[in-house]
Order: structure tokens, then C-alpha cells, then sequence
């Protein structure tokens, strides 16, 4: 038991936050905060133990904020290959639009959540592509042609506007507002007519 443990045994318990232990179970326990891996680490930890391929684990380790779990969970579900679906979804034409809502609907896992970190992750490249316009500071790598073209029509504050509107849909989703409704609100901002960056 928690309370007198037999010799040489160790209990360890994992939990979010310290607020989620009872007050005289944390008394009793010795804490150990466990951080974000860095991205080197887990570009690196995909790429040799889990045999993924360079520019994949390089876009993983990007956007699993640090999580070796969540980026193995994007691999599984096979994100990166959906990527350009993703984009040109939101971005596309509208037959395309209606095949993600409809499978946003049908794939209640995961679905927005990947949606929005594929999204976030194309808005930050075109946002660090108006800093440098070198592709080793890019997630998604293996278009850094493509950052550079869609990063050229936007203004910083086009992007950030983007930006806003992406966590914007984040925030909507966590209240679960209706999905179908917050990715035809997120579509409609994303390709709301741009100001031609000056």
C-alpha cells in the first residue's frame, strides 16, 4: 500500500499536475518533473530506433511539442502523408473541403486536432520564412519552395491574422462548438483575400 510499502519497493505514480494527487498523497511522494524533449532528441530517436524517414521525422519532432508519444500517435495515423490533403483542404478548392469536413465528421479521433497543428505548422514556416528564407528553419522541409511562394503573397500581419484564426478554432473546438461549423468558420478566414506584403 501507499501507506507502508514493503522494503525495497517502489511506487510511482504519474499525474498532469500536483493538484490532481491528494494533499497527503504528494506529502508522501517525491515529485520529478518530466519536460518536453527537445526537437534534436526526438529527431533523432525517430529517425534510429523508429526507423522513420529524415524529413518526416524532422516535420514530427516539430509539431509533437516534445512529446515522444504524440509524435509516435502522428506517425501511426500517418499525418505527414495527409499533410498536403490537410492544406489543400483549407485552402484549396471546395470538392476538397467538403471531403475533410466529412471525414472530420466520420474520424472523431483526432482529426481537429491534427488539422490545427498541420495548419499551424504551414502559418509558423511562412512566418519564420519572413525572417529567413533558409528551409533549416522550416518544419515542413521538404516544401520550402512552397513556404517561400505562399509566404511571399502574405504580409506579417496576414499571417498572424491566420494565426489568430487557427487558435481561434482551437479555442471553439475545446468548447465543442459544432466541428463542422468551426472548420467552415477556420476555411472561410484562411482564404479571406490577403494584403499583398509591402
Amino acid at each position: 500500500t501507499l501507506e507502508e510499502p514493503s522494503p525495497h519497493t517502489v511506487i510511482i505514480l504519474v499525474a498532469s499536475t500536483l493538484a490532481s494527487l491528494l494533499p497527503t498523497i504528494a506529502s508522501r511522494c517525491q515529485r520529478v518533473v518530466f519536460g518536453p524533449l527537445d526537437p534534436g532528441t526526438l529527431f533523432s530517436v525517430l529517425t534510429k530506433t523508429h526507423k522513420i524517414g529524415t524529413d518526416e521525422a524532422r516535420y514530427l519532432s516539430g509539431i509533437c511539442q516534445g512529446s515522444l508519444g504524440v509524435a509516435l500517435e502522428y506517425y501511426a495515423s500517418g499525418l505527414f502523408s495527409r499533410r498536403d490533403e490537410i492544406l489543400d483542404s483549407l485552402l484549396g478548392p471546395s470538392g476538397s473541403w467538403e471531403d475533410l469536413v466529412t471525414k472530420e465528421r466520420d474520424e472523431k479521433t483526432r482529426r481537429f486536432e491534427e488539422i490545427v497543428v498541420v495548419v499551424n505548422s504551414w502559418l509558423r514556416d511562412m512566418a519564420a520564412a519572413k525572417v529567413s528564407q533558409e528551409p533549416r528553419f522550416f518544419l515542413n522541409t521538404d516544401r520550402s519552395g512552397l513556404v517561400l511562394q505562399a509566404a511571399g503573397r502574405l504580409s506579417v500581419a496576414d499571417i498572424e491574422e491566420k494565426l489568430t484564426a487557427v487558435a481561434g478554432a482551437a479555442s471553439d473546438a475545446a468548447r465543442h462548438v459544432n466541428g463542422r461549423l468551426v472548420l467552415a468558420k477556420l476555411r472561410e478566414e484562411l482564404c479571406r483575400s490577403s494584403r499583398k506584403s509591402v
